[in-house]
């Protein structure tokens, strides 16, 4: 519950931080019955008649001691007796026998002795133990309850059902009134004691210990730090309280949906919703799935409902005596008024308007039904946009080929699509998720808007335009973290002049290119334009990979140095004298082009969803074609396809030996252009001495 909203909260709407919280050892005075006497050890008879009895309970939540109804004891767990010999009279406490010495060392300087008692947590319950409330005329019984542990406290748990998950189910076992005293501003109603009436949980925490101190039931005060609940939006504390809420329901068996997936499958939406996770749906990356997996085991119930003044509402109406109206029937009438005049008729027209032709009987007389005030968990609204957009749509497909978010969607929208997908569907609403990291420091530290390198993408875009933007969130990974700053993204320029200036060097090479009458059909595959062409193929396909598998950053990578080796420093360093000097229609001169021309044609389809504009740009100045003469956008081509020749392992391992050549004479050109003065390679000559076996 968010006191600062006053609403019910999601599991997907908290977040945890830490906080110092009182942490209360409290004295429960137990009522010794005849029976529990004779069930002690018969030592301890003369003890107990001439000793206070009490029940030791720890908690870290004192504010909700005014509920507590029950105490909750393991019932395998064995429960022995401490009394501090140091006390001038005599206090019995009952804790687990594990955790004795270390209640014990609780006070400093005591004496403390332990008593073994015999029993255990189902002696006790099975002895019908009582005790009295510390501070409120109440009598109240010892429970038995499976999550007790002996990890942290005395063993034994304070039970309050209206202020705890695990104590309600507790208490609806055991038949406990669910008792909650705390009002939805977080300030105690009337039915506390008067010293507590009207102040908040939180003074709450500050009045009872002093108060247990003052009557002699605190045994020990301390502050403990641990994660406690926030609000997400308000990033307030929460609190647990036992409100009337519409939930979603996860374990009970039905068929999940209408699909012919669910077609006569009986399983709970839990269980559909994990096969989902495990066979039909693919995660990029990969985790993803486990994620997913180990939130769907864990998360309770879904509260779908709300108290807010704003929102969807939920089509719900009671009669007189109280009982809720939700049918097909009804909904859909709801729905067709909402159709007509929107959603706010909700909220401006009458139950019976809402109805319109709709009779939902006698029982449901129209006009004396009143209106749900709750509305919808966000969640649901969002969780729902595939059937606002995709099933709505003619011109759409459901389920979506991919839903993509950050990585803490995994409790968000993920989660609360699928689940009212499976329900309604019977389907997952999409085929793939993506999940992605969050930009942060360079250090990796969170950014806010305060700091200096904070990146406002309007500011970067108005600096260096918005295909450099784009190109550097391509060319990192997203799949983690991505640290930035506007610094990163100016260092990043050089990388994007380099594959924009390759463009334009390819297509300044093929001003007098016709592609229709001066490309050559048959490259030899041992020539450098053979090695050229074989380099590209391997580059459109590994880029396409790439972005199949939305590895982005791998498709940057390869296009990048594509455009820094293979053109740069290979292709197009090789080939000027043939593109200079040779004639203009001469076959060599025709048959460079014709590579230059597949590259850059293959490079700006590659590029185009990176760089919208620059390809787009170079597009305009590509001589063009068959169907691609006539196409204004580069957006509206096809994806490249390798030129299709094969090449033999004998002619790579050729290839390969040359490379390895041509870098070691590089090598040796440097030492000269130092030693002897050379200005450029072009003035030196190169004799290779091969061996035999190595051809």
């Amino acid at each position: 519950w968010s006191i600062a909203n006053q609403t019910a909260l999601a599991d997907a709407e908290i977040e945890y931080q830490d906080r110092d919280d009182p942490s209360v050892y409290v004295l429960f005075p137990g009522l010794l019955t005849e029976a529990l006497k004779q069930a002690l050890l018969d030592t301890h008879t003369e003890l107990l008649d001439e000793s206070e009895f009490f029940y030791l309970v720890w908690t870290t939540t004192p504010w909700t001691l005014p509920a507590n109804m029950a105490i909750a004891v393991h019932p395998d767990v064995e429960y022995d007796l401490i009394l501090d010999k140091r006390e001038s009279t005599h206090k019995v406490y009952v804790v687990a026998r594990d955790l004795a010495q270390k209640v014990g060392g609780l006070r400093e300087g005591s004496q403390w002795v332990v008593l073994p008692s015999g029993l255990r947590g189902k002696d006790f319950v099975e002895l019908k133990a009582e005790y009295r409330h510390p501070f409120i005329n109440r009598n109240s019984r010892i429970v038995a309850a499976d999550y007790v542990t002996c990890e942290d406290g005395t063993g034994l748990v304070h039970t309050a059902p209206g202020h705890g998950e695990d104590d309600y189910q507790t208490g609806i076992r055991e038949g406990i009134e669910v008792y909650c005293p705390v009002q939805a501003n977080g300030k105690f109603d009337e039915s506390v004691p008067q010293w507590l009436r009207g102040q908040s949980v939180w003074e709450a925490n500050k009045l009872i210990p002093q108060h247990l101190a003052d009557s002699g039931h605190l045994f020990h005060q301390q502050s403990v730090h641990h994660s406690y609940p926030h609000d997400w939006r308000s990033k307030t504390p929460t609190i647990f309280r036992a409100t009337e809420q519409w939930f979603i329901a996860l374990d009970r068996n039905g068929k999940a949906g209408s699909g012919q997936q669910a077609a006569g499958r009986e399983e709970t939406l839990r269980q559909r919703a994990l096969r989902a996770a495990e066979s039909e749906i693919e995660f990029v990356p990969k985790w993803g799935a486990a994620r997913l997996k180990g939130m769907l085991e864990s998360r309770p119930d879904w509260c779908i409902s709300r108290q807010r003044a704003w929102g969807l509402p939920i089509p719900v109406f009671y009669n007189e005596a109280g009982e809720a109206l939700l049918t097909p029937e009804s909904v859909r009438a709801v729905a067709k008024r909402f159709a007509e005049k929107g959603s706010d008729a909700w909220f401006n027209d009458s139950p019976a308007e809402l109805l319109g032709d709709y009779d939902p009987g006698e029982k449901f007389p129209k006009d004396k039904l009143r209106k749900e005030r709750d509305i919808f968990d966000v969640w649901f609204e969002s969780g729902s946009s595939w059937h606002g957009v995709l099933m709505a749509r003619e011109e759409l497909k459901f389920p979506a080929d991919l839903y993509l978010e950050g990585s803490d969607q995994h409790r968000g929208w993920f989660q609360l699509s699928l689940l009212p997908a499976l329900g309604a569907a019977g389907v997952p609403p999409f085929k793939q998720v993506l999940t992605h990291g969050f930009v942060v420091k360079p250090d990796g530290t969170k950014v806010s808007k305060s700091d200096k390198e904070y990146v406002t993408a309007t500011t970067e875009i108005n600096r260096h335009g918005a295909d450099l933007l784009r190109l550097w969130c391509c060319s990192v990974d997203y799949q983690n973290d991505i640290p930035a700053s506007p610094k990163a993204l100016a260092e990043f320029a050089d990388k994007y002049r380099k594959i924009r200036n390759t463009l334009r060097y390819l297509l300044s090479n093929l001003y007098d290119f016709d592609p229709a009458e001066d490309a050559v059909a048959e490259i030899p595959p041992s020539s450098l334009d053979g090695w050229a062409m074989a380099e590209l193929d391997q580059c459109i396909s590994e880029t396409a990979a790439a972005y199949d598998g939305y590895q982005l950053h791998r498709a940057f990578r390869l296009l990048h140095d594509f455009c820094s080796v293979q053109i740069s420093a290979v292709y197009g360093n090789a080939m000027k004298d043939r593109l200079y000097c040779e004639s203009a229609d001469s076959p060599l001169r025709r048959r460079c082009q014709t590579v230059m021309h597949s590259m850059a044609s293959a490079l700006i389809k590659l590029l185009s969803p990176m760089l919208i504009f620059t390809a787009d740009e170079a597009w305009e100045y590509l001589a063009r074609s068959g169907d691609e003469a006539a196409m204004p956008s580069v957006h509206l081509a096809l994806r490249p396809k390798t030129s299709g020749p094969e090449i033999s392992d004998d002619q790579r391992a050729e290839w390969k030996l040359l490379m390895q050549l041509r870098d070691d004479a590089l090598l040796q050109l440097d030492e000269l252009k130092k030693s002897a003065g050379l200005n450029k390679a072009i003035d030196a000559e190169v004799v290779y001495s091969v061996d035999d076996d190595a051809m």
